[in-house]
């Protein structure tokens, strides 16, 4: 199932996360359950990226986004998100790629944690390139809303901003 395949994954069992994920999947096309897929498919991508798979990782991703299309949902933040983790990890990076997915999830999402998250990935993106007066914005405009959220300078997220900058 995939509840057992994400729990795999988090658990660093990638292989077997992949495996449960591959049986929900086809049961989940067998029943023509899109939004299922395309949550499971999710699932995979972002399994693939943690095993440094990006190629595949990027197809499954991919395949999320036109699922979503063809569903008429708009919920793709985390999708969008995670492709721009893809752009950021090959060999050589697409940074404009992942810059232009990063900016789309500023645009799509409302969730102060995906935007935060957001945020400090376009900092890194800019402190690859070397634009670092960029970098420092995006970085101060994560610590803010890590520091609303968290309502504390103790809370790991912020401290990790704190070095950053």
């Amino acid at each position: 199932t995939r509840a057992l395949g994400t729990v795999l994954r988090h658990q660093g069992a990638h292989d077997e996360a992949v495996l449960q994920l591959q049986m929900a999947l086809q049961a989940q096309r067998e029943l023509g359950d899109a939004a299922e897929v395309a949550q499971t498919l999710h699932e995979i991508g972002v399994t693939h990226v943690r095993m440094h798979r990006l190629q595949s990782a990027q197809e499954f991703l991919e395949e999320v986004l036109q699922v979503k299309r063809q569903l008429g949902s708009t919920d793709v933040a985390s999708t969008l998100y995670q492709l721009a983790v893809v752009h950021t990890m090959a060999k050589p990076p697409n940074l404009d790629a992942a810059e232009a997915k990063l900016k789309h999830v500023l645009v799509v999402s409302r969730s102060s944690a995906t935007r935060a998250a957001t945020l400090q990935q376009l900092g890194r993106v800019c402190l690859r390139r070397g634009a670092l007066k960029d970098a420092e914005r995006y970085l101060r405009d994560t610590l803010e809303l890590y520091t609303h959220t968290y309502k504390s300078d103790l809370h790991i997220n912020v401290a990790s901003i704190h070095f950053q900058l």
